[in-house]
Formats: structure tokens, C-alpha cells, sequence
């Protein structure tokens, strides 16, 4: 066993630093793929694997956390575990996210931009700040129930015509699409 593990050890220093990079990269992807994330312990397996401090497991295995929670370009497909409260900044930008269940109901700032989206279903219910710019979204369907600040540029598929169709009343404060920039408190106010 110690020869094989010499001989992978000096493989592996052979490598060039791109192709030990994907090594790397490889090895974390199948750590976590691999956990069973319907119990307790696989879970708090998964959250200390990834990094994420400060939690709690409800009962109900949904996840609240006391500050951020960062998961960009972990080479996610999916958010794993469901999360519920998130004191704090969730970060979910540069995976391949097809779809937003497992967000938290409630975070300060949401970020799912550069990801494989079609719409905002899953969405937190309430967040500071949503951006989800960068995807493929075909429909705002599914965006949060209330934010200040809502950022959905660089999906070519949201026309303009889209857009200045649709119902922004859950922005609070400030929208951001390719077509421009609006202070909906300022319109709001007129």
C-alpha cells in the first residue's frame, strides 16, 4: 500500500501546474458529490467540507447560517442542502446552477450570476440585493417576493420589451437591466 501511494505521490509531481490544478479540482468535485446529504450528520459533513461557519441544522435539516455562506465556483449543479435564514451574504456565482431551489428564504445580498439559469424559481423570498445577472433567463418567474436592489443584466433572452412589461413591485430600491438603470424610490415618489 505505502509503494502505491509513493508512486501516485510522484506521479502526481510530474504534473504541470494546470493539469495538478484539475487534479485538485477533481478530487474536491468527488468529495462532495459523494456525501448523503439527507441526514444530520452528512450535512454538517458537507457544510465543514465546504467551509461554512456559524450554522444551525433545524430539525427540518433546513440550514440557517450566522453570516455568509460562499459557494462560487465550487462546480455546483444544484444547491445541495436547503437553506433557511442566512444572516449574512449568500454567494452561489460561477457554477452550473440550473435552478435556485435550496436558497435561502431570507439572506442580506444574493448572488447567482454566471450560472446555467432559465428562471428564478427557488429564489430567497426576501433579500437586500438579488443579482442574477449573466444566465440564460427566459422568465423573471419565481423572483423574490421583495429586494432593495435587483440586477438581472447579460441575459440576452429578457428583451426590453420583456422587461418594461413586467411587474417590478417587489423592487424596492433600485432595478439594473441591459436597457438601463431605474431608482424606483425616485419613481415612486413622482
Amino acid at each position: 500500500m505505502k509503494q502505491n501511494i509513493n508512486k501516485l505521490i510522484e506521479s502526481i509531481k510530474k504534473l504541470s501546474l494546470s493539469d495538478t490544478k484539475k487534479l485538485v479540482d477533481l478530487i474536491e468535485k468527488q468529495n462532495f458529490t459523494s456525501i448523503k446529504l439527507n441526514k444530520k450528520s452528512g450535512i454538517k459533513r458537507w457544510l465543514d467540507l465546504i467551509g461554512i461557519e456559524n450554522y444551525t441544522i433545524n430539525d427540518d435539516l433546513t440550514v440557517d447560517v450566522n453570516g455568509d455562506v460562499k459557494l462560487s465556483n465550487k462546480y455546483l449543479d444544484k444547491i445541495p442542502v436547503q437553506f433557511g435564514i442566512v444572516k449574512g451574504h449568500f454567494f452561489i456565482s460561477n457554477n452550473e446552477i440550473e435552478d435556485l431551489y435550496g436558497s435561502p428564504i431570507e439572506c442580506e445580498i444574493f448572488n447567482c450570476d454566471n450560472n446555467e439559469l432559465i428562471n428564478l424559481e427557488g429564489s430567497p423570498k426576501k433579500c437586500t440585493s438579488f443579482n442574477c445577472a449573466n444566465n440564460d433567463i427566459v422568465s423573471l418567474k419565481g423572483h423574490p417576493i421583495e429586494c432593495e436592489k435587483f440586477y438581472c443584466l447579460g441575459n440576452p433572452h429578457l428583451t426590453e420589451e420583456y422587461l418594461n412589461d413586467y411587474d417590478f413591485s417587489f423592487v424596492k430600491q433600485e432595478l439594473f437591466t441591459d436597457y438601463g438603470y431605474t431608482n424606483l424610490m425616485m419613481q415612486r415618489e413622482d
